[in-house]
């Protein structure tokens, strides 16, 4: 059937990655192969067609039935066909899996192994880990990446349990000199990246001049809808009361509620979350 975007990318994440440490290819489909050994990733509760399944665990609140968890386990190995199940409490839940299974592998040249009795179970302690990437010239280091590098690490950040990033689209006008793409490229690439690993994308946004100044307010709002609109994946808007700054709520909580009608317009399940500093 049709696989959620983070439990297809589980699959061909895990045969990229295994490639680059051992030279093996190994091919992804969706039918059980006949003959070989198989890594069969899946994810929710619903029967999935296959010829074969993993045993399920006695225990009632186990892990890999919880939000974002998995089951990694060895089944029949050394027999003629061992099954390396990776089951996702959810799509996200599947890619952690791989995760997990990169982590437990031993590569070598065209070698990859496994213990025969691994069986790990677990499930994330928090609900949103997440992760600043700026692409602005303050970052010093990632500002001169390009979207392959920002992939390859933000998929790295999935690998070890991450589920969000945090961009800072318009904050520091300074251009890097280093820069390979423009800011607004860049901006809508970490929105397709996350939406690609189904990771939360959110986006630190202050006001940090004063919200009494009407043009300025409307120049802001129209920068924040155009990209609203451009973004494929959007989850909130963080916004900070100061540092930077200084406007008092009787003009935050009106500007905030115009900027949550347009963030609807493109994003109807999204959230503005505002910090008190």
């Amino acid at each position: 059937g049709r696989l959620a975007p983070a439990e297809s990318a589980a699959a061909q994440v895990l045969a990229e990655e295994v490639k680059k440490r051992t030279g093996l290819t190994w091919a992804v489909t969706t039918n059980w192969p006949v003959r070989g050994n198989v890594i069969a990733i899946g994810s929710g509760a619903g029967a999935n067609g296959w010829p074969k399944s993993l045993p399920a665990r006695n225990a009632v609140d186990s892990p890999e039935r919880r939000a974002e968890g998995f089951r990694l386990a060895v089944q029949a190995a050394g027999k003629e066909q061992t099954v390396v199940w990776i089951q996702g409490a959810d799509s996200r839940g599947a890619l952690f899996g791989v995760g997990q299974l990169l982590r437990s592998l031993s590569c070598r040249k065209s070698a990859a192994s496994l213990p025969g009795d691994l069986d790990i179970a677990t499930a994330p302690a928090l609900p949103i880990r997440g992760h600043q990437l700026g692409y602005r010239n303050t970052a010093n280091s990632y500002d001169g990446w390009d979207d392959r590098q920002f992939d390859q690490y933000i998929r790295e950040l999935a690998l070890f349990g991450a589920n969000s990033i945090e961009g800072i689209p318009f904050h520091d006008e300074r251009k890097s000199p280093v820069m390979p793409m423009a800011r607004e490229v860049m901006n809508r690439r970490l929105s397709e990246i996350c939406a690609r690993y189904e990771m939360d994308y959110w986006l630190w946004a202050p006001a940090d001049f004063n919200l009494t100044n009407t043009v300025k307010r409307a120049e802001h709002l129209q920068q924040h809808e155009a990209l609203f609109r451009d973004c494929p994946r959007l989850d909130a808007i963080f916004f900070p009361g100061g540092d930077p700054g200084d406007n008092p709520p009787e003009l935050v909580f009106p500007y905030l509620e115009d900027l949550s009608r347009l963030l609807a317009k493109y994003h109807p399940r999204a959230k503005i979350w505002l910090s008190m500093q």
